[in-house]
C-alpha cells in the first residue's frame, strides 16, 4: 500500500479515524503481498528543495525463525530504488556520511528497510521513482500461503502516485 498525507493520492485509499489527541490511526483497505520470484512495482513522481528527501520504507511481520537457523529471517523480501538517472539504490545500504551510497548489496538480515534519496541534487523536477518491492526467498508465506504481506511508506515534500507505465516510458 502507497499512502501519502501530503495530497489526496493515495494506492490503498487510508481512512483516518481520528479518535483522540493526536493523528489517530490510518486504516488500510488493500493488503499487498509477494512471493518467490515477485516483484511488486509503484511509480511515484516527486519534487524537493534543498535538504529534501524521498524516503521509502518497507517493513513486514516475519514468521518465527528457528533457533537451530543461521540467520532469524525467514522470509526474505528486497527493496530497492531506480531513479530517474538510472541509479538503483537498495535497501538499508547506508553509510554514516551518505545514505545514497550506492552499493549492490541487498538486506538479507532485516525485515525493515529504508531508502533515503537526496532530492536537491535532480536535474529535474519533479522526477520519477520506480519502487521496487521484491520476494526474493519466501518459504514461508506464514499469514497468507505461499506470500508475505507487507507495508510500504513512501514520503517526499511532494508526491504523486503514478501509473506503473508512466515509470517505464
Amino acid at each position: 500500500c502507497v499512502a501519502s498525507t501530503s495530497d489526496s493520492t493515495s494506492l490503498c485509499h487510508p481512512q483516518v479515524a481520528a479518535d483522540g489527541p493526536g493523528w489517530g490511526s490510518v486504516r488500510v483497505s488493500q493488503s499487498r503481498a509477494v512471493g518467490d520470484g515477485d516483484v511488486d512495482p509503484f511509480c511515484v513522481s516527486v519534487s524537493g528543495s534543498a535538504g529534501s528527501f524521498l524516503w521509502v520504507t518497507l517493513v513486514w511481520t516475519d514468521p518465527p525463525g528457528s533457533l537451530a537457523a543461521d540467520r532469524a529471517l525467514v522470509n526474505d523480501l528486497d527493496l530497492d530504488v531506480i531513479g530517474p538517472d538510472g541509479a538503483v539504490f537498495y535497501g538499508n545500504n547506508l553509510t554514516s556520511q551518505d545514505e545514497s551510497y550506492h552499493r549492490v548489496f541487498r538486506d538479507q538480515f532485516n525485515n525493515a528497510e529504508q531508502i533515503r534519496v537526496p532530492l536537491d541534487t535532480l536535474s529535474t523536477s519533479p522526477a520519477k521513482f520506480l519502487v521496487r518491492v521484491k520476494g526474493f526467498d519466501v518459504p514461508d508465506g506464514y499469514y497468507d500461503a505461499d506470500k508475505q504481506k507487507y507495508a510500504l511508506v513512501i514520503s517526499a515534500p511532494s508526491l504523486n502516485v503514478l501509473s506503473v507505465d508512466e515509470c517505464l516510458d
